[in-house]
C-alpha cells in the first residue's frame, strides 16, 4: 500500500545520507563540521555518474556546486594543463572535495 511504500523509501533515502555522511566524514577540510552539518550537507547532494573523460566543468564557468569524489580519479586542468590530480577510494575511505572557483 501507499503508507508502506513511503516507508520503503524514506529508509532508502536516510541510508544514502548516511552514505553520502560517511563519505564527507573522509574529507579533512569538513571535519570541524558538527554532525547536523553534515547531515544537512548529505541531504543537499544530488549524486551522477560519470564516464572516462567526460568534462565535469570548464575553466571560467560560474561555479554553483560542489563535486565529492567518493571512488576515482579526477584531472584538473588549468589553460589546458594539468594541475593537479585528485584521487578517492571508497574502500580505503579517501574522499576528494572540488568546485570552480
Amino acid at each position: 500500500d501507499r503508507q508502506n511504500l513511503k516507508s520503503i523509501l524514506m529508509k532508502a533515502s536516510e541510508a544514502k545520507i548516511s552514505e553520502y555522511e560517511k563519505y564527507l566524514n573522509g574529507v579533512d577540510l569538513l571535519l570541524p563540521l558538527l554532525a547536523e552539518e553534515k547531515h544537512a550537507l548529505a541531504r543537499a547532494f544530488d549524486e551522477v555518474t560519470l564516464t572516462r573523460d567526460e568534462v565535469v566543468m570548464q575553466q571560467g564557468e560560474a561555479g554553483n556546486c560542489m563535486y565529492l569524489l567518493y571512488d576515482g580519479e579526477v584531472k584538473i586542468l588549468k589553460d589546458g594543463k594539468e594541475e593537479a590530480r585528485l584521487v578517492a577510494s571508497e574502500s580505503a575511505g579517501v574522499t576528494q572535495i572540488f568546485a570552480e572557483r
